[in-house]
């Protein structure tokens, strides 16, 4: 990558070259023509915004957190920033910070179908189960359709000895998004919770069936 010129080109020009960059894949590249622009105007905050993203994706998660973390304090409603930190926060082991960051998501926009899925996992990771309970049940309100949420809190009811509606919500699930592997595999840890051991073989057979790679069917399967 040639960075000639750089510090002669406009703000616009720069952010529409690193976007280029990144949609090529070159993250490298990216991240230096945002931090560039960055250097001339700190607080803008769609160069804040990307270059925690491009962090985020390169595994930078300690930039990545820094950089988005600016970003919402320029902009205390930028949702998308708000949610790929929470995300950021949760990936580095600090779920409580997640939660907080998810809540503000959920009282600033009580519609956001993501972030109330989102919550109700990390809420989970916390061992605050009857809180995820809520949480994804505020998801299924909002998204009848949406397969996740359902297996999710399908698999939490089995848990809890809710055998009738965990069998529901998972039946659900599996209906609304029946060749998905990632859809098939919660069904399928739902099962498993229950004890259901030959529905949650035959899912991961299926799930491994449309994606013979993927690693939680392998997993799954292992354990089943």
């Amino acid at each position: 990558m040639n960075y000639d010129g750089l510090n002669t080109q406009s703000a616009h020009s720069l952010l529409q070259r690193a976007a280029t960059c990144y949609q090529s894949g070159d993250l490298v590249a990216s991240a230096r023509i945002y931090q560039q622009v960055l250097k001339r105007e700190p607080y803008l905050v769609e160069a804040a915004y990307h270059l925690g993203m491009v962090k985020l994706e390169a595994g930078a998660y300690g930039t990545a957190i820094s950089q988005l973390g600016w970003t919402v304090v320029l902009e205390p409603g930028h949702r998308d920033a708000l949610l790929a930190l929470a995300r950021a926060l949760q990936i580095t082991g600090r779920e409580e910070q997640a939660v907080e960051r998810y809540r503000a998501l959920v009282e600033g926009a009580p519609d956001d179908v993501e972030a109330w899925h989102a919550l109700g996992v990390t809420q989970k990771a916390l061992g605050h189960l009857a809180a995820a309970e809520v949480s994804w049940r505020r998801a299924i309100e909002l998204a009848p359709t949406q397969a996740e949420p359902r297996a999710l809190l399908g698999g939490l009811l089995q848990g809890q000895g809710q055998d009738e509606e965990g069998d529901a919500q998972l039946d659900r699930a599996q209906a609304l998004d029946p060749e998905n592997p990632g859809i098939l595999c919660q069904v399928a840890a739902g099962h498993r919770t229950a004890g259901h051991w030959p529905q949650a073989e035959a899912l991961y057979d299926r799930a491994l069936a449309a994606d013979p790679d993927h690693v939680g069917a392998t997993a799954g399967k292992a354990l089943a």
